[in-house]
């Protein structure tokens, strides 16, 4: 699966949403590569995003509609920031998850939504690679220490429950159109 790659071409028809498009999508791989999977779930290596020993540092979300948008993801000169308002820890957890080896988990037990601004040396190729190689600047944190002296956070390396999606069954060449 590693060493043949397709062009998938389609239109998806206007005002379609992003949920209606993926399941076009699922349908379209069912149909030309025979494609079954099932979802499991597995005990995995995880790392679980908990408050670390001096507490949270994190500015709790206010709903103001004169607040300035969301940025996202940045990259520069071998940083990555990440500026996101009215963030749960939930879905950080699973943003931070790009960044390391494995899924995170929040453990955090902090309810609601929060302003996150986090900076760290970009240590994993998510630049598109159009734009070159970039060395990770030195003079930034490494993500584990930004997380805790930024945002009062940590990742704890554990074993958890995680979802897979296990392929029963596929065509190696996919059907004509």
């Amino acid at each position: 699966m590693d060493t043949v790659t397709f062009d998938v071409v389609a239109n998806v028809p206007p005002g379609a949403t992003r949920a209606q498009a993926n399941l076009m999508l699922q349908n379209l791989l069912a149909d030309r590569f025979q494609l079954k999977v099932h979802r499991s779930t597995r005990d995995l290596p995880v790392y679980a995003l908990v408050v670390a020993r001096n507490g949270p540092k994190l500015k709790v979300s206010v709903d103001d509609p004169n607040a300035p948008r969301p940025r996202g993801t940045m990259w520069s000169g071998g940083r990555k920031r990440y500026e996101f308002t009215r963030r749960t820890m939930a879905d950080f957890a699973e943003t931070l998850g790009s960044d390391v080896d494995r899924p995170v988990i929040d453990m955090t037990g902090l309810e609601g939504a929060y302003d996150i601004r986090l900076e760290f040396a970009e240590t994993r190729p998510t630049l598109p690679a159009a734009l070159g190689p970039v060395a990770p600047d030195p003079q930034a944190p490494e993500l584990f220490t930004a997380l805790t002296e930024q945002l009062g956070l940590r990742l704890e390396s554990r074993r958890g429950p995680v979802e897979v999606l296990v392929v029963d069954s596929a065509l190696r060449q996919p059907t004509e159109n």
